[in-house]
């Protein structure tokens, strides 16, 4: 048999050893020269096919590359696991297209031209369909992913004032640029056309296995509004007493939003000029108040030196001072919420 498979491949002329061909000959070459077929070919009806090639190249050639583009199609159409009746289609389609075949009945081309055409009529009809849905639903969600822009916008420039701590939301921003990054929806004109020359729009490429990213973009918009809604949290601490005591209408507008705990609103006045006032006024230093001085200098005196078996006494002790203060305070005016402070906020800056 390899003999005889040798002779085969040198009776077949040079010209004819195409792309199309690459392949089955050197996994043809590879068993003459010793190699076992099951170690060469993937299946018994790969290694048919390949030799099926080489004789219609040798001695029918007609209509052999006409067969290769067919089989080339069909490969790359891929109907969605949602198209049942198109898969089943084209795998009856692609059985039928074949080398064997047009070997042994080469009057069956016309057969298999007419079984190609029909699933690929189909498939047209059914691609265009997808493309035209698809491209649909990704532009409503290109205007949920614009109308998310300012939310992307404030927390990337939260994200760069320090004094808030780590970033938060990084992958939600990285997720979000790459889903803004340039796509458009496709228009494809005469896309039927070219889906008879290949089974996949020439100018995005989806496939009918493609499905536009809802489920995504919905996920990247709610992680970028919990991302913003954290940084906004820890601004409302520390930042909201040190604006506190510049005042002003800007700052008043800013701090009735950040203590109504809402993104929208902050998303729309956090401009460049606000960040930079709010990362000089993050940068100053905090001042210890003259209650929270006495109340150290207490602790001192009980406890000049620390060693590390006093430390839970030592924090006993502390949460004993603070409870006495805040009981001095309630018992004083008890319709006053009570609270001990440890810092004052910044002085304003001099005019």
């Amino acid at each position: 048999l390899r003999g005889r498979l040798s002779a085969t491949l040198e009776r077949m002329p040079p010209a004819t050893h195409t792309a199309l061909a690459d392949a089955p000959v050197v996994r043809l070459r590879e068993i003459v020269a010793g190699a076992r077929p099951d170690a060469v070919a993937t299946s018994p009806a790969e290694l048919k096919e390949d030799v099926a090639l080489v004789r219609c190249l040798a001695e029918r050639p007609e209509g052999v590359a006409e067969l290769a583009a067919m089989g080339a199609y069909l490969d790359a159409a891929r109907p969605g696991a949602q198209m049942h009746e198109l898969l089943v289609d084209r795998a009856v389609t692609r059985e039928r297209i074949s080398f064997a075949v047009l070997l042994a009945e080469p009057q069956e081309m016309e057969s298999m031209r007419a079984i190609f055409e029909l699933f690929q009529s189909d498939f047209v009809e059914a691609y265009t369909d997808h493309h035209r849905r698809y491209w649909r639903a990704y532009a409503r969600l290109s205007t949920m992913l614009d109308e998310g822009a300012l939310t992307a916008q404030a927390l990337a420039r939260l994200n760069t004032l320090a004094a808030l701590g780590r970033p938060v939301g990084r992958a939600a921003l990285a997720a979000y640029e790459r889903m803004t990054g340039g796509r458009r929806a496709c228009s494809a004109p005469e896309l039927a056309s070219a889906l008879r020359e290949e089974p996949a729009c020439p100018d995005c490429g989806i496939t009918m296995e493609n499905g536009a990213p809802s489920e995504e973009t919905g996920e990247v918009l709610r992680r970028l509004h919990t991302a913003l809604a954290r940084q906004q949290a820890r601004l409302a601490g520390e930042a909201v007493r040190r604006i506190l005591a510049r005042g002003g209408e800007r700052i008043d507008q800013f701090l009735q939003i950040v203590q109504a705990s809402d993104p929208a609103g902050l998303a729309q006045v956090l401009d460049d000029k606000l960040l930079a006032f709010l990362q000089e006024l993050l940068s100053e230093p905090v001042s210890p108040t003259p209650e929270a001085l006495d109340l150290f200098q207490e602790l001192a005196r009980t406890y000049p030196i620390v060693s590390e078996e006093q430390v839970e006494a030592v924090i006993g002790t502390l949460r004993q001072l603070l409870t006495e203060k805040l009981a001095v305070q309630r018992a004083a005016d008890p319709a006053r919420p009570t609270t001990f402070r440890l810092a004052s906020a910044p002085p304003p800056a001099e005019s």
